[in-house]
């Protein structure tokens, strides 16, 4: 039990815009150039890794925000979460996870895409649509957890 109540949930939040998409340093110009995007990748997939290592109980989501594709329980416009799919809860990551979440990069602009157009005018705010979704997640997950 007191595993149990140590365990968390997480939901990682990134930024899909098209400016997520540019050079992360600036190289040389015989290096590959990393983008912000791959370096976040990089970052969640360790981290993923070290939750199996150390605390495998832990839940995880990840949720894109600035995208053109939606895919969430609310149906909020230019916010796909990753892997928990409608009316499921959160996973724990495995290893098909962080297999398939570290080659999200290779068809990211295919399956979900950055959405373009967005204007500092705009009334959408996919961020605020974005911490909508990831508190529901987080709500669902706790109560799930009391049943």
């Amino acid at each position: 039990q007191e595993r149990e109540a140590n365990k968390e949930m997480v939901v990682y939040l990134i930024d899909a815009s098209p400016r997520m998409f540019t050079p992360a340093n600036a190289a040389k110009p015989d290096e590959k150039q990393e983008t912000h995007f791959h370096t976040i990748v990089n970052c969640i997939t360790q981290s993923l890794k070290m939750q199996i290592i150390g605390r495998s109980r832990d839940e995880v989501a990840i949720c894109f925000f600035n995208t053109k594709e939606k895919k969430n329980l609310q149906e909020l416009a230019g916010v796909y979460v990753y892997n928990v799919t409608e009316r499921e809860q959160l996973d724990r990551p495995d290893a098909r996870l962080i297999k398939e979440f570290s080659c999200v990069e290779d068809s990211f602009m295919n399956n979900i895409g950055s959405r373009y157009g967005i204007t500092s005018g705009s009334r959408e705010n996919t961020l605020y649509n974005a911490l909508w979704v990831a508190q529901a997640l987080l709500r669902k997950g706790i109560c799930e957890d009391c049943e």
